[in-house]
C-alpha cells in the first residue's frame, strides 16, 4: 500500500513539472529551475529513495534518532521544516559528474541521506524501470545510498566487513573519515588511515590535511 501511494503521488505531481531528460543522461541541470521546482523534485526523489531502501529491508530511524546520529557522527544539524538540505564536501568525486565534486543531500522528512550524484531520475522511462520487477530483483545491497544509510542508521557488523573488502566502496569511507572525521566505527577509521599510508601516490595531500 505504501509503495502504491508513493508511486501514485509521484505521477500526480509530475503533471506540474516536466522531468524528462534533456540536458544529461546522468543527472539534471537545475540552474534554471525555480525554488518550487527544486523542492518538488527533491520531495519526489526523497520518496523514491526511501521506497528503494524499504524494499532492501532498511529500517527508517525516528526523527529524533535521525537528527541525533547526523549531529553526533557527521556534525550536521538538520532543519526538519526543509524539504532537503545540501551539504557540500571536498573529496568524493564521480566519473558520472565529470570528476566535479559531489555533495550529500539530507531529506529531513523521509529521514534518509543521499549522494547528489546518486539521485534518481524522474523521467517516464526511469519511473517505469524503478517499478519493474527486474529493478526490484537486482541486488542493491552495495548501492552507495544503501551503504551510507545503513552504515549510519542501521549498522550491521557483517555487512561492514563485506563493504570494507569492496574496492568500489572505498571512496565512501574515505569521504566519511576525511571530510566528516567519522570515527564511530573504529575498523573503518583504521582501514582508511592504513589505506592513505599504503598508497599515498593515489591521494592528494588535501586528503590527509582534512584529518586534522
Amino acid at each position: 500500500m505504501i509503495s502504491l501511494f508513493l508511486f501514485i503521488g509521484c505521477n500526480q505531481k509530475a503533471q506540474k513539472y516536466n522531468y524528462e531528460i534533456e540536458d544529461s543522461d546522468d543527472s539534471y541541470v537545475m540552474d534554471g529551475w525555480s525554488t518550487e521546482q527544486k523542492e518538488d523534485y527533491y520531495q519526489k526523489a526523497g520518496n523514491l529513495l526511501q521506497k528503494f531502501l524499504l524494499h532492501d529491508n532498511y529500517k527508517i530511524p525516528t526523527e529524533v534518532e535521525f537528527s541525533k546520529i547526523l549531529r553526533e557522527k557527521l556534525n550536521i544539524s538538520i532543519n526538519t521544516d526543509k524539504v532537503y538540505q545540501i551539504v557540500p564536501h571536498h573529496i568524493f568525486q564521480t566519473d558520472s559528474l565529470d570528476n566535479t565534486y559531489s555533495q550529500l543531500v539530507i531529506f529531513p522528512q523521509e529521514k534518509i541521506i543521499s549522494f547528489k550524484s546518486e539521485l534518481p531520475l524522474l523521467d517516464k522511462e526511469s519511473i517505469e524501470n524503478y517499478n519493474s520487477s527486474d529493478f526490484k530483483n537486482l541486488d542493491h545491497s552495495k548501492d552507495y545510498n544503501n551503504v551510507i544509510n545503513k552504515l549510519l542508521f542501521n549498522p550491521n557488523q557483517k555487512e561492514i566487513d563485506i563493504w570494507l573488502k569492496d574496492e568500489q566502496l572505498k571512496e565512501i569511507f574515505i569521504f566519511l573519515v576525511t571530510d566528516f572525521h567519522f570515527y564511530y566505527e573504529d575498523r573503518i577509521f583504521k582501514y582508511i588511515i592504513e589505506e592513505l599510508k599504503r598508497s599515498p601516490e593515489k591521494y592528494k595531500a588535501e586528503y590527509i590535511k582534512l584529518l586534522f
